[in-house]
């Protein structure tokens, strides 16, 4: 029988499972499961995490758990992410879920971070002789790698995400076309600093991953773009179509599901500043992100 591989992945929105079995470098999914927790709404101004915030994640941990123990003789890796390198209670939380979660939780570093979502998306698409700028705009920081095949090269984690962004520039009632040119001219003054040594390794093809370039690419389909990419154009026709709407239950027009609607705007923005500064014309969408990494990152130490 073939071998089985876990990996959780512990976001500051959502929190994943995937169990999978690798058969000739292709990951087979017996089960995955995403649970949209929303960690990092809980960080208070001090970075201390509320007790509603632990409370949805340690129940999540609880269901991933009893998943877990339907399978025998796996490999498992845990690890989370920007909400809970930045949370001044993180270890108060670690000793609460391990009350009903037993495996060990390895909170790791925004660089490794970046690692793992490298490896994940270009082991998934197997191309060679590419090098590739990957995105992935996360509910707390955004990762960005530069690589050759499946060799990063140049790889950041900077402190803005979908949930972050929603904080600090839009409200839970009106969108205006002020709040989202505030959240651009705070992700221009964050990306500033790598844009330069970025473009100092041109790049064949983008690829972005995970919750909020997924939910922008499924908006932009539902109103109607049936390209096979995200172009920087396509994302400011929807970002006008958002300030026409006017409020967040007017998204669900544009497909936006219920539970990012509040957080959809922040992400849009980082993706709009991402793309413009980069001068990206194409970016494509990948399925795997930082869980597929973990499986990988097992598979090749076996």
């Amino acid at each position: 029988m073939e071998a089985i591989y876990i990996g959780v992945d512990i976001g500051s929105n959502s929190f994943r499972l995937l169990v999978t079995q690798c058969i000739r470098d292709n990951l087979c999914i017996l089960h995955e499961d995403r649970v949209r927790v929303q960690l990092a709404k809980g960080l208070d101004e001090n970075d201390y995490l509320s007790e509603e915030a632990i409370t949805r994640a340690v129940d999540a941990l609880e269901t991933f758990q009893k998943k877990i123990n339907q399978y025998e003789n796996y490999q498992l890796k845990v690890v989370a992410t920007n909400t809970l390198r930045v949370a001044k209670n993180a270890s108060a939380f670690l000793q609460i879920a391990s009350t009903v979660f037993d495996k060990p939780i390895d909170i790791i570093s925004g660089v490794d971070e970046a690692k793992y979502i490298y490896k994940g998306v270009t082991r998934h698409l197997g191309i060679q002789d590419r090098t590739h700028f990957v995105i992935d705009i996360g509910g707390g920081s955004t990762e960005l790698i530069v690589g050759v095949d499946q060799e990063p090269k140049l790889l950041d984690s900077l402190p803005m995400g979908c949930i972050s962004f929603q904080r600090e520039f839009f409200d839970n009632k009106l969108i205006l076309s002020s709040q989202f040119e505030q959240a651009h001219e705070k992700a221009k003054t964050l990306l500033a600093p790598v844009v330069s040594k970025f473009k100092e390794l041109p790049f064949n093809e983008v690829h972005g991953c995970s919750g909020t370039v997924g939910a922008i690419w499924n908006a932009l389909n539902h109103y109607g773009f049936q390209d096979n990419v995200i172009t920087r154009e396509s994302i400011e026709e929807i970002m006008r179509e958002i300030v026409r709407l006017g409020c967040y239950d007017q998204l669900a027009r544009l497909g936006i599901s219920k539970d990012r609607v509040h957080i959809f705007p922040g992400g849009l923005a980082i993706l709009h500043a991402v793309i413009t500064l980069f001068d990206i014309t194409e970016l494509h969408v990948s399925t795997a992100a930082l869980r597929d990494g973990l499986i990988y990152d097992m598979v090749d130490k076996t």
